[in-house]
C-alpha cells in the first residue's frame, strides 16, 4: 500500500505537528506502507478545506491514483467544520482512496474499516531509537 499524510500546522502549538508526523510514520511503519508525500496544510484562517492548497494536491493525485491510503495526523487540527471534512472523505471514497484519521492516540478511518485497525499509538510514546551524536 502507499500512502499519502496530510499534517495541519499551528503556529501556537509547533510541537503538535511534530506529533502528527511521528505517528503517521509509526503507523505506516508497522503496517509496512510507504509513505509517498508528506503534506502540510499550513492554513490558519478559515478557508474551506477542499481549497487549501495542500488538499487540493491530494485531491489530484488521488485523482491520478497515485496512492492507496491517506493518513491524518489529527483529524481535531485541520479546523473545518464537519459538512468540510464529509466533502473531502466523499470525493477521497470515490477514488477509492482509505482514510485513517488520528486523534488522541487513537486511528479510525470513517464510513466503516476495510483494514485491520492501525495500532493504537500513543502521541508521546517514541520506539524510534535516537542516533547518538
Amino acid at each position: 500500500m502507499i500512502a499519502q499524510c496530510l499534517y495541519q500546522s499551528d503556529p501556537k502549538n509547533l510541537a503538535s505537528m511534530g506529533r502528527q508526523r511521528l505517528a503517521c510514520q509509526r503507523a505506516a511503519r508497522k503496517l509496512q506502507w510507504g509513505v509517498q508525500k508528506e503534506r502540510i496544510s499550513e492554513t490558519n484562517e478559515p478557508v474551506p478545506l477542499l481549497m487549501r492548497p495542500a488538499v487540493k494536491e491530494i485531491l489530484q493525485d488521488a485523482e491520478q491514483h497515485r496512492f492507496d491510503v491517506l493518513l491524518i495526523g489529527n483529524r481535531d487540527s485541520l479546523c473545518c467544520d464537519a459538512a468540510d471534512m464529509e466533502s473531502f472523505l466523499t470525493v477521497l471514497n470515490s477514488f477509492n482512496i482509505h482514510i485513517f484519521a488520528g486523534g488522541q492516540g487513537s486511528w479510525v478511518e470513517p464510513n466503516g474499516r476495510h483494514y485491520a485497525p492501525l495500532p493504537r499509538l500513543p502521541w508521546q510514546e517514541d520506539d524510534v531509537a535516537e542516533v547518538p551524536q
